[in-house]
């Protein structure tokens, strides 16, 4: 039963006529995916758990068969559905905070200057990013940076950052 769902990865298209279909992860690496089984789908407002194998990665994602999907019409069911687990599979983290638990966190800077919320995560590929919004709905980046990050609380995060506008 799901309580705190947490997006894990999207099905893309499908592959081929036996019902593969494509996944692209959230997950960091990518292949961790797979280490949370089984996984759920949102269909009629509940939560759906499915079962999917491994055929191979490809660029960008991996091509899975999900048990008992064996025709295209099935799979087409799959298409573009996001992939969930429960926030409970997740094993604790000792240092650092996973994404999803940053989303909506007030950001404040050293001067306790309200700058905004964050509304989104991203990897650049050198570090990773927080998109606040301020509440003109202007967003802007923080690199998530040792240097820029102060500290993360329950539901605030200081920065040693200025922004106006």
């Amino acid at each position: 039963m799901i309580t705190k769902p947490i997006e894990i990865g999207k099905f893309g298209r499908i592959h081929a006529l036996d019902g593969n279909i494509r996944v692209f992860s959230y997950t960091h690496p990518q292949d961790n995916i797979f280490t949370y089984q089984p996984w759920h789908i949102l269909r009629n407002k509940q939560y759906e758990p499915i079962t999917a194998n491994l055929i191979r990665p490809i660029k960008n994602g991996f091509i899975v068969s999900i048990k008992d999907v064996l025709d295209l019409e099935t799979a087409q069911s799959f298409v573009d559905k996001t992939i969930y687990i429960d926030r409970s599979e997740l094993p604790e983290l000792k240092d650092g905070h996973y994404w999803h638990d940053l989303l909506n966190k007030k950001v404040l800077n050293k001067s306790n200057k309200e700058l905004g919320v964050v509304s989104a995560l991203h990897d650049n590929g050198a570090h990773d990013l927080i998109l606040v919004k301020k509440d003109n709905g202007k967003l802007f980046y923080i690199p998530y940076l040792d240097q820029y990050i102060m500290s993360v609380d329950e539901d605030v995060i200081i920065v040693d950052w200025d922004y106006e506008n």
